[in-house]
């Protein structure tokens, strides 16, 4: 994502012809300033957080607004060597995204961002995975939007 701290992809399509969808997954070194508190958020439709083996795991949302925003669900890892967004738009969120059918579920967030492969280092076999994905290309896809690949 050029311009962007941190480092992650951005994912915008449509499932089944229905509304946008969008999967947003960044990698940050650690920042308090960066992290999500739910005390601090008054703001958020839902906000909560707990333990877990490599630290804070929080999922927030922000509820449908008619007519104008589907809402969105945050799941945040704040570890002592990264922090780990998962962010989905695309179902309306109306109350607690945990107990709602997504077409990415809250739990599949928490699973992306507890993956100890999403961080500034990795090992050669996931490098020599990511190379081998085959480019998606417009010409393939007219409806896709080519963005440039960050090194």
């Amino acid at each position: 994502m050029p311009g962007e701290p941190g480092r992650g992809a951005y994912v915008e399509y449509r499932h089944d012809g229905q509304e946008r969808e969008v999967l947003e997954v960044r990698v940050f070194k650690p920042d308090p300033e960066l992290d999500v508190d739910c005390a601090e958020r008054a703001a958020q439709d839902g906000c909560v957080s707990r333990s877990v083996e490599v630290g804070t795991l929080t999922v927030a949302w922000d509820e449908l607004v008619p007519n104008e925003d589907p809402g969105r669900v945050t799941v945040e890892l704040a570890a002592d060597d990264r922090l780990v967004y998962a962010i989905y738009s695309g179902t309306p969120i109306a109350g607690d995204p945990r107990t709602q059918e997504l077409s990415v579920p809250v739990s599949t967030l928490e699973a992306i961002v507890l993956d100890d492969r999403l961080a500034f280092r990795t090992t050669r076999e996931i490098v020599a995975a990511g190379e081998s994905i085959e480019d998606w290309g417009v010409e393939k896809n007219p409806d896709t939007v080519e963005v440039p690949r960050v090194g």
